[in-house]
């Protein structure tokens, strides 16, 4: 067959290219997502596409598919519209490329992947799948799982890598910590499944650059997989995803507890956004992160060289470099302690003086997206000194006084 572009050339149909970006998670998805929803216009005169008229309408639309391939006899076509208008539109585009992206994508197994791939029937699928050094994802991966409801401790998640080290995994476990771990960060597990979907020549991995490295050189390295310049993307995107400080995470595990029969709309507008977003996030630079101590670290090491060779056993083509994935744990305490109750006891109470200002603004009749906050509404003076001693029944005692504040807010919205 001749090349597309002699083809394009002679007047010949050409199948539409389009590219799915499946994740994995915390390897810069939302960076990449929100500076090509940015720079949209730019891509497309550039020749490439972002089905949809918003970064939203490709998450709602991946989203709304997933729920329907959870049902085998559901038909994608007829019951998922919004992921059939995405497919459309790049299906209807002439010009070089079309791309979703959605991290959500990774958590498919073959079956309902495959299923996903017949709505492109006649287009030229490519799957990207971006990898990063695990010492860099799992503690924001846990941190993740959290504001997403989860109500794992960070000890707990851990044991998921752990079990994933010693048990290859065809698809997800049964264990929590394991089936969380692998369902986000399984890339051995992704590979197996879009490798005999799209074939090796269709299937691209891009190293995530080494953190501290300009956030730039990840789109370099996922625009050289596009055929698209670079330099198309002059705007910077409006925000980037602001990591939790421990003690916050922590708190807000605690919180989930009591949150489990809560709706997932009333729970992702009031905790993984307003609680979040406008509360914990302002305490990010006050408080300090999950880290990774000797253990966590020679974990994490033994995972990027299973992913290495994972990689290399499939011979895949990759953009960056494997040596990205470092295998060779990096210095770390024997031991670090989990957040203390006088930490988490301040915490508690910016959540409180978020939540009742909330409360007020609702019960005002106004909405809750007209409510700005500042860090010195939040960053409360601190309850507890170091050497206080704060029993686990006032944390607790806290964490269920703020899972009513939450509850009252849903009550109102």
């Amino acid at each position: 067959m001749a090349p597309r572009w002699l083809r394009r050339l002679l007047g010949h149909p050409v199948e539409p290219i389009v590219y799915l970006h499946v994740g994995a998670s915390k390897t810069g998805t939302t960076y990449l997502q929100d500076l090509m929803a940015k720079n949209r216009r730019h891509l497309h005169d550039a020749g490439c596409l972002l089905p949809g008229d918003a970064r939203l309408a490709q998450v709602n639309g991946v989203l709304q598919a997933m729920a329907v391939l959870r049902n085998p006899e559901s038909d994608l076509a007829t019951r998922a519209p919004r992921w059939m208008a995405l497919v459309r539109e790049a299906m209807e585009f002439s010009g070089r490329c079309s791309v979703i992206s959605s991290e959500y994508l990774s958590f498919l197994d073959e079956e309902r992947a495959a299923r996903l791939l017949e709505t492109l029937a006649g287009a030229e699928v490519h799957v990207i799948l971006t990898v990063r050094d695990a010492k860099s994802t799992l503690p924001g991966q846990w941190q993740t799982s959290i504001r997403n409801g989860g109500v794992l401790t960070f000890d707990r998640y851990q044991r998921g890598l752990s079990r994933s080290l010693r048990v290859r995994v065809a698809e997800l476990p049964s264990r929590k910590p394991q089936r969380l771990f692998q369902r986000a960060q399984g890339v051995p597990r992704m590979l197996d499944v879009w490798l005999p979907l799209v074939g090796p020549k269709a299937l691209h991995v891009v190293t995530v650059p080494p953190s501290g490295s300009d956030p730039g050189a990840l789109w370099n390295r996922f625009a050289k997989v596009l055929h698209v310049r670079p330099s198309v993307c002059t705007e910077a995107p409006n925000r980037s995803n602001v990591s939790l400080g421990y003690p916050s995470v922590e708190f807000l595990r605690r919180v989930n507890l009591h949150l489990t029969d809560m709706s997932k709309k009333d729970y992702f507008k009031l905790v993984r956004g307003f609680l979040s977003r406008s509360v914990l996030e302002k305490r990010a630079g006050v408080e300090r992160r999950a880290a990774l101590d000797q253990r966590g670290m020679r974990r994490t090491a033994r995972w990027n060289a299973a992913i290495r060779r994972a990689i290399e056993e499939r011979e895949l083509r990759v953009v960056g470099s494997l040596d990205d994935l470092v295998t060779t744990p990096a210095p770390a305490p024997k031991s670090i302690p989990p957040p203390t109750n006088a930490e988490l006891l301040v915490a508690a109470t910016s959540c409180r003086l978020g939540l009742e200002r909330l409360r007020d603004h609702l019960a005002a009749g106004n909405d809750s997206q007209q409510l700005t906050l500042t860090a010195a509404d939040i960053l409360a003076d601190a309850v507890a000194e170091p050497d206080d001693e704060v029993d686990d029944k006032v944390i607790d005692e806290a964490a269920h006084d703020v899972a009513q504040l939450v509850l009252e807010c849903a009550a109102l919205l």
